[in-house]
């Protein structure tokens, strides 16, 4: 047996482990332990559990775009690929993706529901209430002491000050928040006198943060809200069940406030131009209008029994100076007045002829 090299021996491992086409990609479960945020933006840590420990390394760019907080401790689950190494004769997990251990379970959970309430119709754009165009007051579910809230005021001021904002303090992430969220909308239905529209929301989180709004009680709650609501849950990249059931989503708070509240200034804009068009129609309406009664004055001008007698025609009267419209009514004897353009001729009738003739 010919004696190799530890570079061929390394060289060897590594290629097996790089090429293997399941080491390639797979999803590792395990404890985080030693976190390391180097100086090129590479995050270096191990995961381990009872038994064995494995090394592992997070690229810059996905250290980036990481949704949770990689604590010591934490439970993770990660998708990655394992990494050879013939120079140090090592191996290490190269990380693609991390979630929290259990939002494996809340992915799950939240595919099956949403699937759910899909078949049952509760998606359809054809049972989502119009919003409307321009409320009085407004019905904001959310936590009292969170952005969220104050986002939604300072908006709310900047777009339309005469628009009311009624806060129901809610709970909106922990133990009883799907319960109390669903207890506020209850009361934004039946309670709030003169209630236009509600906005359920809450500033940004991880998944299980925003677990309460993927409950299907809350999802039920919002589909049968009388009121349309807008639901703004987290961040613009976050979906939720709450999301899929509202009338109308927004990314965030402020973009739900933007959503519900009439900007006043865009109100005055087209207030102007309505007026302008109203005008314009006022004043087109108008020369119509004399223009046709210009017309008709013209007609009857023609239509004028004593025009008519001006251009060398006359006209028979009876003795009361009526006009004479139906000659069978005369006999032998009568009384007539002949209207000229120059004079008033006082006659008798003589005889009578019924034949016409022609010229």
């Amino acid at each position: 047996m010919r004696a190799i090299t530890v570079s061929e021996v390394n060289s060897y491992i590594a290629r097996i482990l790089n090429v293997d086409p399941v080491l390639s990609s797979i999803c590792i479960t395990g404890e985080i332990s030693g976190v390391t945020y180097h100086s090129s933006g590479y995050v270096y840590m191990t995961l381990k559990d009872e038994k064995s420990r494995l090394a592992c390394f997070i690229p810059e760019n996905i250290v980036k775009n990481l949704q949770i907080k990689l604590q010591e401790g934490k439970t993770i689950e990660a998708t990655g690929a394992i990494c050879g190494y013939e120079r140090g004769g090592s191996y290490s997990f190269r990380v693609f993706t991390v979630t929290a251990e259990k939002e494996g379970e809340l992915a799950t959970e939240f595919e099956r529901l949403k699937q759910k309430l899909f078949d049952e119709g509760l998606f359809d754009a054809g049972r989502k209430k119009p919003l409307p165009r321009y409320p009085n007051k407004v019905v904001i579910v959310t936590s009292d002491t969170g952005a969220a809230i104050e986002d939604i005021k300072k908006t709310a001021w900047t777009l339309n000050p005469a628009v009311k904002l009624v806060l129901i303090p809610t709970l909106v992430q922990g133990k009883g928040a799907a319960e109390d969220i669903v207890r506020s909308i209850e009361i934004a239905n039946t309670k709030i006198e003169g209630a236009d529209i509600l906005v359920v929301c809450r500033g940004g989180g991880n998944k299980e943060d925003l677990a309460a709004f993927n409950e299907e009680i809350v999802a039920r709650s919002i589909a049968g809200s009388k009121l349309p609501v807008i639901s703004a849950i987290g961040h613009e990249i976050d979906f939720t069940i709450a999301d899929f059931v509202s009338d109308a989503r927004a990314a965030t708070p402020t973009a739900a406030a933007q959503l519900a509240i009439p900007d006043r200034q865009v109100l005055k804009q087209r207030l102007s131009v309505l007026q302008n068009e109203l005008i314009a129609t006022a004043k087109r309406k108008l020369v119509y209008e004399r223009t046709h009664l210009s017309s008709l004055k013209e007609q009857l001008t023609l239509l004028n029994p004593a025009h008519i007698i001006k251009r060398g025609y006359g006209a028979i009267l009876d003795s009361n100076l009526h006009f004479i419209e139906d000659t069978s009514k005369l006999t032998r004897g009568d009384k007539i007045v002949v209207l000229t353009k120059d004079a008033k001729i006082n006659a008798s009738i003589e005889d009578i002829s019924k034949e016409v003739q022609d010229d």
